[in-house]
């Protein structure tokens, strides 16, 4: 009896241990904001496979999924497309019909994606920091729990105030950081984006491209980890 005892207990352990390990996470809500710059041709462009996967939908497909997509350009509004899909209650859900709205949802990206490579690209001017500082303000005032900010460029801000293809520029940024970000945050002023995952990318192709790259994507860096947020320059984090 008392063998039988010693069998049992560690069984239970064993079985709560299982229940405890397969359950299930809950849903919650992920924004993607892609942002594209429309002033030259990019190697890398944004993904359907990169974007499915932040939405975790594999684990759960339950999950609420927001999708933004934006030119980068001289212009302030430059919203192309927007679309998203609510969390759902499983209990309260057909499993099956789901499966089928998210894989709606995820083909209508995919969809417009493709088109996108058919667009014709070069602008005289980009206001990289204006564009992308405006909207990773709006994303730390989302709710969602998971925010993410996808930057496909070479982050070449050239504008009537700051041109990066204007070597005094690149010289001022290299000697005094500070002096560049100053008259960026009179642009506009950056807030906490604790929690926000910012991803700059960018494929560059000549060794220029590389060295120019290099010291705009330094100074990028440093300054959104001032803000708190999670930065990834081509999938390396960077760290104060």
């Amino acid at each position: 009896m008392i063998a039988k005892t010693l069998l049992i207990i560690p069984l239970i352990a064993i079985l709560l241990l299982f229940f405890c390990c397969t359950k299930e996470i809950p849903p919650v809500t992920t924004e993607v904001v892609v942002m594209e710059d429309f002033t030259d041709s990019l190697v890398s462009r944004p993904t359907i496979e990169r974007i499915q996967q932040v939405y975790g939908f594999d684990k759960n497909i339950y999950n609420g999924a927001r999708f933004r997509y934006l030119y980068i350009t001289e212009l302030d509004i430059n919203l192309v497309f927007e679309i998203f899909i609510e969390l759902a209650d499983k209990s309260e859900t057909n499993r099956f019909k789901r499966q089928s709205k998210v894989d709606q949802f995820i083909a209508e990206i995919d969809s417009f994606l493709v088109k996108r490579r058919e667009d014709s690209v070069g602008r005289d001017s980009s206001a990289i920091y204006r564009n992308v500082a405006k909207e990773a303000n709006r994303l730390s005032q989302s709710t969602s729990e998971t925010r993410v900010l996808m930057i496909y460029s070479d982050m070449m801000e050239n504008t009537n105030e700051i041109s990066f293809y204007n070597q005094q520029d690149i010289d001022s940024l290299k000697r005094s950081p500070l002096s560049i970000e100053k008259v960026f945050e009179e642009q506009v002023s950056l807030r906490n984006l604790q929690g926000i995952e910012i991803h700059i990318i960018f494929q560059p192709t000549t060794p220029k491209q590389n060295r120019l790259f290099n010291v705009v994507s330094e100074f990028y860096g440093d300054l959104f980890v001032e803000t708190n947020a999670n930065i990834y320059i081509n999938e390396n984090k960077i760290t104060k």
